[in-house]
């Protein structure tokens, strides 16, 4: 997968540079649909995130990097300052590598085409769907295909071809929990994430594991102004909530003690839910959360929407 966004990223890094040079091509305005970026995202993966890019850029760089081997820093830069809010999907339960990402651009049409060309790698081929045409690249070298259904709207995934069928109905957002939560506006440039399947991830924002349901992890990072050894610090507010309410308390307890010693707070806020803030986590530890598999698939097995995490025999 690294090797696939790799590629993309790259050329895209190459684009923008194309796009800084041809700047002062004049280009008939193209009229931008009113579609929102992350009503193109499918509806049953495992973990959403909504990111300002220009707030978050040097982030936005790490991540891509961490993504990407051997992709410039410099380069991935550049792809941020062109870049807006930044709406990502990941995983599902059959696979685990399943990836969706798009956002608002701004790159010139010129550019799109020379990058994206045969010389580097690439075939363009037309979709059509509902009586609309697009242009699709696809690269051998690569799983993921990217296409722009309008000059500033960048898709990409493995298959672009359900996020052009929703651009082409003209979807709106979806009424689940998840894109409310990640379409809020950013007042204090958070980064929104959404976890579906908090069995996949709870062990990576709380340390250890929970045998007892839950449904959804949402919540926030914010970074702070302060800054140690060189980490930038973000301060992160987690809500986990259950299915059944008789768990919340226990749990409640059980957190409060881990959690105290960090410095962080522990509250119930419904008969559901529990929020965990004022928690300290680096920026190598955002990167950490959002570029790891979600399931290995060594001591976990799937049943249904659950993942249950199996004993290791040695």
């Amino acid at each position: 997968m690294k090797k696939g966004l790799l590629a993309v990223f790259s050329l895209l890094s190459v684009l923008l540079v194309f796009g800084c040079k041809t700047a002062k091509v004049e280009e008939p305005l193209e009229e931008v649909s009113s579609i929102h970026p992350a009503a193109l995202l499918s509806d049953d993966l495992s973990i959403y995130m909504s990111m300002n890019v220009l707030s978050h850029r040097e982030l936005f760089a790490d991540v891509l990097c961490a993504l990407a081997d051997s992709l410039e820093r410099d380069n991935a830069l550049m792809f941020a300052d062109r870049a807006h809010v930044l709406y990502t999907g990941l995983g599902t339960v059959k696979d685990r590598s399943h990836l969706e990402c798009t956002s608002r651009v701004n790159i010139p049409r010129v550019a799109i085409p020379a990058v994206f060309s045969k010389k580097n790698g690439w075939n363009a081929d037309m979709v059509h769907v509902q009586e609309k045409t697009f242009v699709r690249y696809v690269n051998q070298d690569t799983p993921f295909q990217v296409s722009f259904p309008e000059i500033s709207l960048f898709t990409a995934a493995q298959d672009v071809s359900p996020m052009l069928e929703k651009f082409s109905a003209e979807s709106q957002l979806s009424s689940a929990l998840w894109c409310k939560w990640i379409c809020q506006d950013f007042k204090n440039d958070e980064i929104f994430f959404y976890v579906t399947r908090p069995g996949q991830y709870l062990r990576s924002f709380i340390g250890q594991s929970i045998n007892v349901g839950t449904d959804s992890i949402f919540g926030t990072l914010v970074r702070k102004d302060d800054s140690k050894k060189g980490r930038i610090l973000y301060n992160m507010t987690l809500n986990i909530h259950f299915k059944e309410k008789r768990s919340v308390s226990v749990i409640k307890s059980l957190l409060s003690v881990t959690f105290s010693m960090l410095g962080g707070q522990v509250d119930q806020t419904d008969e559901f839910t529990v929020r965990i803030s004022n928690v300290e986590v680096t920026d190598r530890q955002i990167i950490d959360l959002f570029t790891r598999d979600p399931v290995t698939g060594k001591h976990y097995r799937v049943v249904g929407e659950e993942v249950i995490e199996e004993s290791i025999k040695k």
